[in-house]
């Protein structure tokens, strides 16, 4: 039976996992999907390719098991942001720039990386799925709360919200300005909750062509 360096089998495996979860991140941010193979991942961080089989069935088990790990802290502060105790405006404040810091931030690959995973692995379209409703009914349960007695239709505000977030956060990775263009986009969503907070005006129909005289 080979060392290990750690106190219990069960600690050696979780710390094998994560050097190997580690560098496997890197190299598939640096190359994607399919510029990594098992054996440069084993080779990284001194196992041989048989080896790597004892902690991930294959390379789709890997990616998976990446993406999951990278989005570990995004998920963390969605879950604070869903139980705190802030009010509903705030909690949707704190949803966005959460969004956006992870859209722009250094955990961008992690999120490109996801969408390559759900093309590449279908199967594991459900987990990445998973999170992203987890993140999107937070926002709407703020947005909900917010707008609590304006008869309005909260999961139509959230999906423009959302949509805004997107967009803020595609120019932003496009042309920089990552903090003027959060702002901006603080300053849109507020509007759009404080103009969603009062009934909705029902455009005036007007009569095609002219009343003959």
């Amino acid at each position: 039976m080979p060392k290990i360096a750690a106190p219990t089998v069960e600690e050696h495996v979780a710390q094998q996992r994560g050097r190997i979860l580690t560098e496997a991140l890197r190299l598939f941010q640096a190359k994607g999907y399919l510029g990594v193979d098992i054996g440069s991942v084993a080779r990284s961080v001194g196992l041989k390719r048989s080896s790597f089989y004892h902690y991930f069935a294959n390379k789709d088990d890997l990616l998976i098991a990446c993406v999951e790990h990278a989005m570990e802290p995004v998920d963390a502060r969605n879950k604070v942001i869903a139980e705190g105790l802030r009010p509903p405006r705030d909690r949707v404040l704190a949803w966005v720039e959460a969004q956006m810091d992870f859209a722009t931030g250094p955990d961008h690959a992690s999120y490109e990386l996801a969408k390559e995973l759900q093309a590449v692995a279908p199967n594991a379209r459900k987990k990445v799925l998973r999170l992203h409703i987890r993140l999107y009914k937070t926002l709407s349960a703020a947005v909900a709360d917010s707008l609590e007695g304006s008869g309005r239709n909260a999961v139509t505000i959230a999906s423009m919200i959302s949509g805004m977030v997107q967009s803020a956060a595609a120019l932003a990775l496009e042309n920089g300005g990552v903090e003027s263009i959060t702002a901006e986009l603080r300053s849109g969503v507020l509007a759009v909750l404080e103009s969603a907070s009062h009934p909705l005006i029902k455009p005036i129909r007007h009569a095609q062509g002219r009343a003959q005289t």
